[in-house]
């Protein structure tokens, strides 16, 4: 007896095109399946009103042994779903098949030929979301000439639709469209979907999975370091409405091609703001300070999160930072100068970072925080009066907090974009303290794009 085989026509979609792709085989049955005319893919999610058509596209004209096809849904326990059986039957069949066919099945549908486009099958309003099977039987006269099944995540009546992932550069300064060789970048894909789902999200470069997880935690974004050399790099992002229960499935792709050469700087926002620095922090998807081994100490996992068209650190009340070195402290017959440099988006009120300056028999906390909106200095607990500011929340903006240390007083100076407070003398009170970390972020809920801090003399640990 001759052996027979089914195969699919496989519907791609990758951004806007759809392509065919055929795998052959010798002496086959080829069975094209398109949503809505669209070719259906391997695994492609199906909506409750997909029109779901079917045809076998390599007609052997004498091929006298196929007279019926049947076509229905299965759920994961491999029970068929009520009304969805669709039996074909050729005009041209036995009359005993006919009847048996007629007898036995929920539709029957006879038709001339099976090379061109069947009537659909519409899924029952009653079936549920979740896994099922469309099984294909192929049949001669009196036996089952081959089975296949194909699975599909059906999402019903809700919505499900995924828009092309967004790239975000690290630094505000940033006005380049290609990427600089070695850069990290922070990539964000942002389905929309109903309540009931937690989509699942696969990202890839080339063929490696990089990252993959549900958007609950955070798999909708992913950060990236592009080679050091000159290129073209292909990054692919593809979504589940829910777990894919098969490593073969596949969901909505979309694909980034994303240029990449050394030639491009990006030496970042302070770069021509001072002559030296003792750190210096761009968080490019790191804590590390790129002056030196030091690192943004915190006791979490870091988020970078995009904002506008870049990203930076959070911080905030759950995600707080310190810096432990340099300590800003007093040399006996030397003045102690410096700034805290940073560059911030802040989207709430409250504490920026605070900075601890050691005399010599005591320690002074001065903080920058955003109160209604506006820049606040406050020194100890009391609240200063500063000039008039604008609000900050919502836009990047600049904050530098120049310092002056002796032995006992400490003179502030801050400006920011619409703020400049002048110099502000402030008296180092006589106490113990706790020992504590020279600077500490956290607070308010921000945005780090970055950070610098100067000093002249060092001021070490020790």
């Amino acid at each position: 007896m001759a052996k027979y085989y089914i195969i699919f026509v496989v519907g791609v979609c990758l951004m806007s095109s759809c392509e065919d792709v055929l795998f052959q085989s010798e002496r086959t049955y080829q069975i094209r399946a398109t949503v809505n005319n669209v070719a259906l893919d391997i695994y492609s999610i199906v909506k409750y009103d997909d029109l779901i058509q079917f045809s076998v596209i390599n007609d052997t004209v004498d091929d006298q042994d196929l007279y019926s096809i049947n076509i229905f849904m299965q759920n994961n326990g491999g029970v068929t779903v009520e009304d969805s059986q669709i039996w074909y039957l050729k005009k041209n069949a036995p009359a005993q098949l006919q009847q048996d066919q007629t007898q036995t099945s929920e539709q029957t549908i006879t038709v001339d030929s099976f090379y061109t486009s069947l009537p659909p099958l519409i899924i029952p309003d009653h079936v549920a979301v979740g896994y099922y099977d469309l099984v294909f039987q192929l049949f001669s006269k009196q036996h089952l000439i081959s089975q296949i099944k194909k699975p599909v995540m059906f999402i019903g009546k809700e919505h499900f639709s995924v828009s092309s992932p967004r790239i975000y550069r690290p630094d505000v300064s940033s006005t380049f469209q290609i990427i600089p060789a070695g850069t990290t970048i922070l990539l964000e894909v942002l389905p929309e979907y109903d309540s009931q789902f937690d989509p699942y999200v696969i990202w890839f470069s080339g063929t490696e999975r990089i990252k993959e997880g549900f958007i609950s935690k955070g798999a909708n974004t992913v950060l990236w370091k592009a080679p050091n050399q000159e290129t073209f790099q292909q990054l692919q992002v593809e979504v589940f409405p829910f777990f894919p229960v098969s490593q073969t499935m596949h969901g909505i792709v979309h694909v980034l091609k994303i240029p990449i050469s050394p030639k491009v700087n990006n030496p970042g926002y302070f770069f021509e703001y001072f002559k030296s620095m003792y750190s210096w922090y761009h968080f490019r998807g790191d804590l590390n300070d790129s002056l030196s081994d030091r690192v943004f100490g915190s006791e979490q996992t870091p988020r970078f999160v995009p904002a506008g068209d870049v990203y930076g650190l959070a911080i905030g009340p759950q995600d707080r930072y310190s810096v432990s070195s340099p300590r800003f402290k007093a040399i006996a017959g030397k003045t102690v100068r410096g700034t805290i440099a940073l560059r911030v988006k802040a989207l709430s009120d409250g504490t920026v970072f605070t900075s601890l300056f050691e005399g010599t028999d005591g320690v002074l906390e001065v903080t920058v925080a955003i109160q209604k909106g506006k820049t606040v200095l406050i020194a100890q607990k009391d609240l200063l009066e500063l000039p008039t500011d604008y609000t900050v929340l919502e836009r990047f903006v600049t904050m530098i907090l120049f310092f002056e240390i002796t032995d006992n007083a400490v003179t502030v100076y801050l400006k920011t974009d619409s703020l400049d407070t002048g110099p502000l003398q402030l008296l180092i009170p006589k106490e113990k303290y706790a020992e504590k970390n020279a600077l500490e972020f956290g607070g308010a809920s921000a945005i780090l794009d970055e950070v610098v801090i100067t000093i002249e003399p060092e001021t070490l640990d020790s």
